[in-house]
């Protein structure tokens, strides 16, 4: 028995019916999830007048589908930073790295990497100009040293000899010490503590031995009053790193107290 016409176009509209409502809560849907999917460009926006972050972030979704990287793959990632110069504003340091607050840009993020201290040397931050006078001072002093020595090793006193290479070691050990630390200042918390003791000593070692040869020089003809002063000088100098290195005085407000300190004993 044949199916009346009215039969069928019921049952075609039923289907057109049913597949209209399965593109409307299809489209519902992706609605939905459009309007509750967070928005994450801001990250590729600046948040404030002067940005924090010199370089635009990875896109979230991109680096959820990432597969992890290795150790290796991961200090490539963070020496090309450096290639690229990505630097952050002061109010974007950790509190570890963010004691001098009159440096307000292109300071370098923690690296946690010897390879990416050593690069930024090349780049151009807010290290930059300290590496480098440090760096170029030493070398320098290095080589006036070597000329000096050439020059006048057979011509002075064994005395004169030994008076200014403690000046010129003790101005080598302070320029290099303070280079590693400009370097290496953003490597970690535990080798910014230590780079900057090193520093303290070597500032206590370039006044005693800087004023070696004054001494040396003012009591040439008094064997004895050049021994008690320059001993005198070397017990203060002792006393002197240990209380600029210590931990107590390793905060900024102990400055002053290290800058007086530093003028009374040189």
């Amino acid at each position: 028995m044949p199916i009346p016409l009215e039969k069928i176009q019921v049952v075609q509209d039923e289907i057109e019916r049913f597949h209209d409502d399965e593109d409307n809560d299809y489209r519902n849907i992706r609605l939905k999830i459009t309007t509750d999917e967070q928005d994450f460009s801001f990250l590729n926006k600046p948040t404030h007048t002067k940005r924090s972050v010199h370089y635009d972030i990875e896109p979230i979704f991109d680096l959820a589908y990432q597969p992890l990287r290795s150790t290796y793959e991961i200090e490539q990632a963070s020496i090309n930073n450096v290639l690229r110069r990505r630097y952050i504003a002061h109010w974007g340091l950790p509190e570890w790295l963010g004691d001098n607050q009159f440096l307000l840009q292109k300071h370098r993020p923690p690296a946690y990497s010897v390879r990416e201290c050593l690069i930024s040397i090349a780049s151009i931050h807010s290290e930059t100009v300290n590496i480098w006078t440090h760096l170029i001072g030493a070398l320098c002093v290095c080589v006036t040293y070597i000329l000096f020595l050439i020059d006048n090793y057979h011509q002075m006193d064994l005395s004169d000899l030994i008076s200014f290479s403690f000046f010129f070691i003790s101005a080598i050990l302070c320029l290099t010490f303070s280079t590693l630390l400009h370097i290496f200042i953003n490597y970690s918390p535990s080798v910014l503590v230590i780079a900057s003791k090193l520093d303290y000593i070597g500032i206590n070692i370039l006044i005693f031995g800087s004023m070696v040869p004054v001494i040396h020089y003012l009591f040439y003809c008094s064997l004895q009053f050049k021994t008690i002063y320059i001993s005198v000088l070397f017990v203060l100098s002792i006393v002197s790193m240990i209380g600029t290195s210590s931990a107590a005085c390793s905060k900024p407000r102990y400055r002053p107290f290290k800058a007086i300190l530093f003028i009374a004993l040189g």
